[in-house]
C-alpha cells in the first residue's frame, strides 16, 4: 500500500479505462440502484426472524426514549407475565411491564443500530402498529439503502486496487445482478447492515494505510463512523479495531525498518499512533451507544458477544446435498460449496481470470493492498471452518464478504481487457460477460420477489434444487400465498370466522393481521400434524419437509389449492380442507377408540391418498386392533411414501413381529431401519434384540 510518492499504487491504467465515462457510469448505477431497490423492497415478504427483530426494534427505541428505564429489552414473556399479575393490569400497563421481547437472553447480545433507526422512523411516521404495510416498509427501504451502500463500497474499493473507474462500473454491475445478494439487500435485517458496516470499514482503512506516513482526519472520521456502526451492528466489529491496528502497524513498520524509507519518521509515527488511539478508542465507545447490553457494560459486554456469537448455541435441520442434517453436524465443505452453485458465472469466471492473469500483473500492484484486501475477504471463511462454526441458512452468515469476491472477480474481468490488446477483444469479452449476465439478470427479472432463492446451472437451477437444498427459509413465499388465499377464496366475505393453520405463524399472522384481523384466527400447526388440528385453510412452506417426499413429487400435498413459487420450485402451498374425517379420526385415536378411527381415515384417504402420516396412523389403529394384514398393508404404504418416518418403520416392524405367522426377518429388516433414523429408540432397540435372541442373532 505505497504512497504515490515511492511507487504507483495500482495497474498503469489505459486511456480507455480512464475515460470519464466509465466514472460517470458508475455514478449513475449507484443512483439507479438508490432508486430501484427501495421500490422493489417495499413488494417482498417480511423476514421470518422479524418476530424477534421488531419486538426489539420497539423495545429498544422504548429504552433510549426513557434513558434507559424501560428495561422491556431484557424482559421474557414470564417475566412479563408475571410482574403483569404481581401489579395488576392498569398498573402494570402504565409501568411497562406489558412489554416483552422473545428470546432476549440471545437478542442483547447484537446491536441495535438498524433496529433503532428504523424504530424512531417508524415512531416519527406514526406506524405504530406493525401489521401494516407501513410498517414493514419502512424496515425493507433502509435496508435497501444499505444494500445499495454495500454496492457503492465495493466500487470504490475496485477502483482502489485497479485504479481505475471501469473496475468499480463492473463491479456495481454484477453486483447489481446477483440474485442472492440482491434479494437480501430488500428484507434481512441481520446480515446486509453488518456487511454495510464491513464493507465500508474495509474502505476507509485502505485509504487510512495508503495515505500514511500522513493522516488524513477525514479519513479517520470516516473509519471511526464505519468501526462504530458494525460494531453497533453486530460484536464482529471489535475484529475490525484489531485488523486497524495490525495493519497499520506491520505497514508503517515495514516501511520504516525494512524499507528505510525516509518518509516514515518517529515524529510522524507519533502522530500515526494518536490517530490509531483515537480510532480505537472512539469507535469502540461510539459502537456501543446504539446497544443497550454494551452501554450496560462497557468493558466486558462487547466481547461476551462476540464469544457467543463465534459459535452460536442453536441447533436446526437443514436440508444440504438431499439429506436433513443438523446444522452442528453439516460438513466443512457446506459454505464453500452453497457460494459454489448459488451465485451466477460470471462470478467464478472472473474469480478464475484473476487468479490466472494476476501472476502476469502482479508487479503493477501494491502487494500489501493485495494481501489486505484478500485477507479480510478469504480469513473469515476460513476462521469458520477451522472453529467449525455453527452455520446455517446457505452462505448468509458470510454475506458480508461476497462484495468483496465480485470485486475480485470485477479486478479478473478487467485484467483480461487490459491484457487483450486487439481491437475486437472489448467486443468478446462484453459479449461473453453479457451472456453471463443475461442468465441472473433474466431469472431476477421472472422470479421477483424471490431472488435470493437462486441457484445456478450446477445443481440444475433452482427449480431442481430445492428438492436437495434450502430455498425460502425466510419464508418469503407466505406473503404471495396469503393475499392469493385472501382474495382467490374471498374470505373478507366468509359468514364464519376463518382459521388458518401453518408452520408460517409470525408471517401469516403478520400478513392477516393487516388485511383481515378481526375475520382470521392463525394457528401454528407442524407440517406433519396437520390432519390432527382444526383449520380450514393450510399455508406450508417447504423447510422441514421430508426429502424424499420433495424428491418424489410429493409436496405440495394432494389438497393444494395455490403455490408460491420460483422457477418452478414450490416453496409455499395452500391447502384447502374439503372435510373433517382426518380430525375426527384423530381425535377417536386420541381417546383410544381405534375401531371408530379405523374407517374415518379410510374415508380420508379417499381423497388424500398421498399423505403418509395418515396411512401410519391408520396403521396403528389396525395395529391396536390386532388386525395385522391390514396394519401391513397400510404401513407399507406410509413407507413407500415416506422411508425416513421413524414410526412408520417402527410399526411396521412391530407388524411383522406379531402377526399371526410372525415374519421375523422382515420385523428385523423394518426395526434396523427405524433405529438408523432414531438411534435412540428404546422400545425398538428391546423389540430387536429379543428378535435377534429368538433367531441367535441372525438378522442383525
Amino acid at each position: 500500500m505505497a504512497t504515490a510518492k515511492t511507487k504507483p499504487t495500482s495497474i498503469e491504467a489505459t486511456p480507455l479505462t480512464e475515460k470519464p465515462a466509465f466514472k460517470k457510469a458508475f455514478w449513475i448505477v449507484i443512483g439507479l440502484l438508490g432508486l430501484l431497490m427501495p421500490i422493489l423492497s417495499t413488494t417482498t415478504g417480511i423476514n421470518a426472524d422479524d418476530r424477534w427483530q421488531i419486538q426489539k426494534s420497539k423495545a429498544i427505541v422504548a429504552y433510549y426514549y426513557t434513558m434507559g428505564e424501560d428495561t422491556s429489552i431484557y424482559r421474557t414473556y414470564e417475566e412479563s407475565k408475571a410482574l403483569m399479575e404481581q401489579y395488576g393490569e392498569v398498573k402494570g400497563k402504565e409501568m411497562g411491564f406489558d412489554k416483552w421481547v422473545p428470546d432476549p437472553d440471545k437478542l442483547r447480545y447484537y446491536g441495535g443500530f438498524f433496529e433503532l433507526i428504523t424504530g424512531v422512523i417508524n415512531d416519527l411516521f406514526g406506524n405504530e402498529d406493525q401489521y401494516s404495510w407501513s410498517y414493514i416498509n419502512v424496515r425493507h427501504i433502509f435496508n435497501a439503502l444499505l444494500g445499495v451502500l454495500c454496492i457503492l463500497f465495493a466500487g470504490l474499493l475496485a477502483h482502489q486496487l485497479t485504479g481505475g473507474w471501469r473496475a468499480a462500473l463492473l463491479t456495481a454491475v454484477l453486483m447489481a445482478f446477483s440474485p442472492n445478494f440482491f434479494g437480501h439487500s430488500l428484507m434481512n435485517p441481520k446480515d446486509i447492515p453488518f456487511a454495510f458496516g464491513y464493507l465500508m470499514t474495509v474502505y476507509f482503512l485502505v485509504r487510512f494505510i495508503k495515505g500514511l506516513p500522513e493522516v488524513n482526519w477525514k479519513v479517520v472520521g470516516g473509519l471511526v463512523a464505519a468501526i462504530a456502526i458494525t460494531l453497533n451492528i453486530r460484536a464482529g466489529g471489535l475484529l475490525l479495531i484489531i485488523y486497524t491496528l495490525f495493519f497499520s502497524g506491520a505497514y508503517y513498520l515495514f516501511h520504516a525498518y525494512i524499507k528505510k524509507d525516509p518518509l516514515f519518521t518517529t515524529a510522524k509515527l507519533i502522530k500515526v499512533l494518536g490517530a490509531l488511539a483515537i480510532i480505537t478508542v472512539a469507535g469502540y465507545f461510539l459502537g456501543i451507544i446504539f446497544w443497550p447490553y454494551g452501554l450496560s457494560n462497557p468493558l466486558t459486554g462487547p466481547f461476551d458477544a462476540l464469544k457467543l456469537l463465534t459459535n452460536y448455541e442453536v441447533n436446526i435441520v437443514q436440508l444440504f446435498d438431499g439429506g436433513q442434517i443438523m446444522s452442528t453436524e453439516l460438513p466443512w465443505y457446506y459454505l464453500p460449496k452453497y457460494i459454489v452453485i448459488t451465485n451466477p458465472y460470471f462470478l467464478h469466471l472472473g474469480l478464475l481470470l484473476f487468479v490466472g492473469l494476476l501472476w502476469k500483473s502482479l508487479k503493477q500492484y501494491d502487494w500489501q493492498l493485495l494481501a489486505f484486501l484478500l485477507f479480510v475477504t478469504l480469513f473469515p471463511i476460513f476462521y469458520i471452518l477451522y472453529k467449525n462454526s455453527n452455520v446455517y441458512n446457505g452462505w448468509r452468515h458470510v454475506l458480508f464478504i461476497y462484495p468483496l469476491l465480485v470485486m475480485f472477480a470485477a479486478t479478473g474481468w478487467e485484467l483480461l481487457l487490459r491484457n487483450l490488446k486487439m481491437k475486437w477483444a472489448p467486443y468478446a469479452v462484453g459479449g461473453v460477460l453479457a451472456i453471463t449476465l443475461l442468465l441472473p439478470a433474466s431469472w431476477m427479472i421472472a422470479n421477483h420477489p424471490y431472488h435470493y432463492t437462486y441457484f445456478n446451472e450446477i445443481e440444475g437451477g433452482t427449480g431442481t434444487a430445492w428438492k436437495n437444498y434450502e430455498t425460502d427459509y425466510w419464508m418469503l413465499g407466505v406473503r404471495e400465498a396469503s393475499i392469493k388465499l385472501y382474495e382467490q377464496e374471498n374470505l373478507a366475505q366468509s359468514s364464519k370466522k376463518v382459521i388458518i393453520g401453518t408452520n408460517c405463524f409470525y408471517p401469516a399472522q403478520t400478513y392477516f393481521g393487516i388485511l383481515d384481523k378481526e375475520n382470521i384466527e392463525v394457528r401454528y400447526i407442524r407440517y406433519y400434524e396437520k390432519w390432527q388440528k382444526e383449520w380450514d385453510y393450510g399455508i406450508f412452506y417447504n423447510g422441514y419437509v421430508n426429502p424424499y417426499e420433495l424428491q418424489n413429487g410429493l409436496f405440495p400435498p394432494s389438497s393444494t389449492i395455490i403455490v408460491a413459487e420460483a422457477a418452478g420450485a414450490p416453496l409455499c402451498a395452500v391447502l384447502k380442507r374439503e372435510d373433517i374425517y382426518d380430525l375426527q379420526a384423530y381425535e377417536q385415536m386420541q381417546k383410544q377408540a381405534y375401531a371408530a378411527a379405523a374407517p374415518l381415515f379410510v374415508k380420508a384417504l379417499e381423497t388424500r391418498n398421498r399423505e403418509a402420516e395418515l396411512y401410519r396412523d391408520l396403521g396403528f389403529c389396525y395395529l391396536n386392533l390386532s388386525d395385522m394384514p391390514n396394519a401391513i398393508n397400510v404401513l407399507g404404504n406410509a413407507v413407500n411414501l415416506n422411508p425416513n418416518d421413524f414410526a412408520s418403520n417402527y410399526y411396521l416392524g412391530v407388524a411383522y413381529a406379531q402377526g399371526a405367522q410372525p415374519n421375523l426377518t422382515m420385523a428385523a429388516n423394518y426395526l434396523n431401519k427405524a433405529l438408523a433414523i432414531n438411534p435412540g429408540a428404546a422400545q425398538a432397540r428391546q423389540l430387536l434384540d429379543q428378535i435377534n435372541k429368538a433367531t441367535q442373532g441372525g438378522f442383525r
